[in-house]
Order: structure tokens, then C-alpha cells, then sequence
């Protein structure tokens, strides 16, 4: 039986966990749903008369809009003809996220009136709200043809450009946006969001400002404000931002999860943890609230809630590397070496050029030969360090003259590979 051996490790050092991403990062400006047009001629009194009827239903039942479609129905029987009822009724729907029934709605509209711009800029909405952003495009393009002195559609197509990456163009649109309409709060959080995206942060900072100097309850302004400040390492501004962003809407996940980030970061983890909670509260899906949570659990060195945490993003999301590499370093803090290398592994499989993994594990299989009485079973533990270190440094990870000081002690146990005979 071969004497089992001990490794020196020194300050053998785990690479750190990571934190999840900013939830979204910026936040989209708000699509613009156009109003009812005003009759223009003679022949299009009774159309005035039917916005009038619309837009008294639309103010009894501005915060319900189920409430509103009822009464639409039955507008629709008594005025079957008019493109403004279906126009209303897409509208309604859309509202409620029924978006196939809201295009459906606002198509007929166009049906009777092929050159009503606001079906066509509210069509485009819906599309948008469903990722059809080419779709969206194609309707705001017709809007622009239609009435190419409205703001609305070229703040909207902006929108669904930038939601394509295209930021150039979604800049070039949000601009004309202003130039139609200066007073377009909405305009000047896409122009931002634009800048932001481009790394371009005072500038984005700048068209918040003017967003929030026409809209001072604009909460989006004040959350991407934020993310912008937090961008540039000014944290007490972001958290300033966060914080009106919270007041303005209570319920505002996103505002949460990064002051959650920034308390994180901080070192302020019961304040972190209080955010995450109540990310989680709102929306018990965001798998990065688990992770970010877990993270700070770890960082207080309460390592089981760390674990449960991570242990519950990988059940809302099994493709996240992450979670598997944060939940590795907890077990590996645990002393429960062979769930850390099974965690670490998953990480791989599922990100096979993943930073730190490949070091995490072979610091986990040193640790994991370092407490194994069987000899053969510990050398086959510091084959596998070995290879995961050697690996680990192809990658690009520096290691420290304690890591490689176990790295020769290693190659020297190990036994020398056996020859092959020659034919």
C-alpha cells in the first residue's frame, strides 16, 4: 500500500464568486400610444361624435382597462363602421397584454381606414411588445409616411431599434422625436438609454436630466439615471436615483435589484438582502435575485442559506453556469469537496471556457486528496488538480507561487508514466 501524502497548500486562495448582471441594465423608454385623432372635415362629424363617446369610457376606466372592453363591445355593435372603436379596442388590449387580440383590432381599423396613423403606430406597439421587432418597424415606417411630422413613431421605432442593438439608428430616430416634440420626456430616456449603450454615460446622464427637468415623477429616468451613475462608480448617486425611483413606484423590481447590487458591493449586506427579498417578493422568476442574494449570504459566510439560494436559481433557470460556480465555492467553504467539484464541473459542461471554474476545481480535487486516506484514490484526485491548474493557466489565470509550489509537489508523488513498447 503506497503512504498517502500530504500537500503543502499554503494560502491556497479560491477565485472568488461572481455577481450576476444588472437586471436589464437600462430600462426601455415607454412606447407611446397615440390619441384618438380629432374629426377634420364634414363628413367626419360622426367619427367626432364616437372619439368623444370613446374617450369619456377611456377616462371612467383609465386604470382598469378590462373594464373597458364591455363597453367597447358594445360601441363596436352600435358603430360597426368606425375605425376608432377597433382602434380603442386594440388599445384595451393591449394594455392587458392580449396582443394578438390587440393587432387583430387594430388591423380592422386599418381595413376601414388605411390611412389612420395611430392604428399603425399602435399596431407597431404590439408587435414590440411580442419581440416582432421587424414587424414593428414596418409599422412605424407607414405611420412615418402616413403623418411624418408626428414624434410618436419615430420615438417608437427608435424604441424597437434599440431593442435590435441598432443604437445608431434608434439615436438618429429619438432625435427627430425631440426636434417634432421637445417636450417628449419619453424621447430623452431612448436617447439616453441609446448613449448608455454606447458606453457613452455623461451624455446619457445629460438626456435624463432633460427627461426628469419635463417630468419630475418619471421613474424610468430616475432608475436608468441610476444605472448610468453606477456605471461610473458614483454609487451614492445611483443609490440617490434608486431611491426616488422606489419612491415613484413601489413596486419597481429592477430599482430594487440594483441598489441591492450597490449595497452588495458596498459591503452593506443586510441592506442587500432586504433589496433581494423584496426583488423576490415582486418576482419570484428573477433567477439573478437568487444568485445575487446567495452571493451575499456567502460573503457573511452563512454558507447553507448561500447554497439554498443558488440551489433555487438552478432550479428556475438549469442552464446557469453561474449558480452551479457560486454554489461550488460555497461547498468548497463547507468542506464538502466532492459536491464543489460536481457543481464546478456542471459550470464547465455548460460554459466550457469559463473563468475560474477549471482553478476552483483543481484547488477543490487538492483539498478533496488532502483528506483521502485511500493512497490510489488520492493520487488520482491530484491528477485530476494538476490537469485542471495546468488547464486554468492556459486559459489566462495567474497562478501564485503557492499554487505552483503545489503543482511541483504534486508532479513529484505522481508516478512516472508508464512506457509504451515498441512494435
Amino acid at each position: 500500500m503506497k503512504t498517502r501524502r500530504w500537500l503543502f497548500t499554503g494560502l491556497l486562495v479560491l477565485a472568488m464568486m461572481s455577481w450576476a448582471s444588472s437586471a436589464g441594465a437600462q430600462g426601455s423608454a415607454t412606447p407611446i400610444p397615440t390619441p384618438l385623432p380629432p374629426a377634420l372635415t364634414q363628413a367626419a362629424l360622426d367619427e367626432q361624435v364616437i372619439a368623444d363617446e370613446i374617450n369619456v369610457i377611456l377616462d371612467a376606466a383609465a386604470d382598469d382597462p378590462e373594464e373597458l372592453i364591455p363597453q367597447l363591445d358594445a360601441l363596436v355593435e352600435e358603430y360597426p363602421g368606425s375605425p376608432l372603436v377597433y382602434k380603442a379596442h386594440g388599445d384595451a388590449y393591449n394594455a392587458l397584454g392580449e396582443y394578438e387580440q390587440a393587432i387583430a383590432y387594430f388591423t380592422q381599423a386599418i381595413a376601414i381606414d388605411p390611412e389612420l396613423v395611430e392604428a399603425y403606430t399602435d399596431r407597431g406597439i404590439a408587435y414590440a411588445d411580442q419581440e416582432k421587432y421587424d414587424l414593428a418597424i414596418a409599422d412605424f415606417n407607414q405611420a412615418i409616411v402616413l403623418d411624418p411630422e408626428s414624434a410618436a413613431p419615430y420615438a417608437n421605432r427608435g424604441l424597437a431599434y434599440e431593442k435590435l442593438g441598432d443604437y445608431e439608428q434608434a439615436m438618429a430616430d429619438f432625435t427627430r422625436a425631440i426636434v417634432l416634440d421637445p417636450e417628449l420626456a419619453n424621447a430623452y430616456v431612448g436617447r439616453g438609454a441609446a448613449y448608455y449603450n454606447q458606453g457613452e454615460y455623461e451624455q446619457a446622464i445629460a438626456n435624463y436630466n432633460r427627461a426628469i427637468a419635463l417630468d419630475p415623477n418619471y421613474a424610468k429616468a430616475y432608475y436608468n439615471r441610476g444605472v448610468a451613475y453606477y456605471n461610473q462608480g458614483e454609487y451614492e448617486q445611483a443609490i440617490a436615483n434608486y431611491n426616488r425611483a422606489i419612491t415613484l413606484d413601489p413596486n419597481y423590481a429592477k430599482a430594487y435589484y440594483n441598489r441591492g447590487l450597490v449595497y452588495g458591493s458596498e459591503g452593506e449586506y443586510e441592506r442587500a438582502i432586504a433589496d433581494f427579498d423584496h426583488v423576490i417578493v415582486l418576482d419570484p422568476e428573477i433567477v439573478d435575485a437568487y444568485i445575487n442574494r446567495g452571493s451575499v449570504y456567502a460573503n457573511q459566510r452563512n454558507y447553507e442559506q448561500a447554497i439554498a439560494d443558488y440551489g433555487q436559481a438552478i432550479v428556475l433557470d438549469p442552464e446557469s453556469a453561474l449558480a452551479y460556480y457560486n454554489r461550488g465555492l460555497a461547498y468548497v467553504y463547507k468542506g464538502e469537496y466532492e459536491q464543489a467539484i460536481a457543481d464546478y464541473t456542471q459550470a464547465i459542461t455548460l460554459n466550457p471556457d469559463p473563468e475560474n471554474a477549471y482553478y476552483n476545481r483543481g484547488i477543490a480535487y487538492v483539498l478533496l486528496g488532502n483528506n483521502e486516506a485511500d493512497s490510489s484514490l488520492q493520487v488520482q484526485y491530484f491528477q485530476s488538480a494538476l490537469s485542471d491548474l495546468q488547464h486554468a493557466e492556459t486559459l489566462g489565470t495567474v497562478l501564485s507561487p503557492d499554487i505552483q509550489d503545489v503543482m511541483a509537489q504534486i508532479e513529484a508523488i505522481l508516478p512516472a508514466p508508464t512506457p509504451t513498447p515498441g512494435s
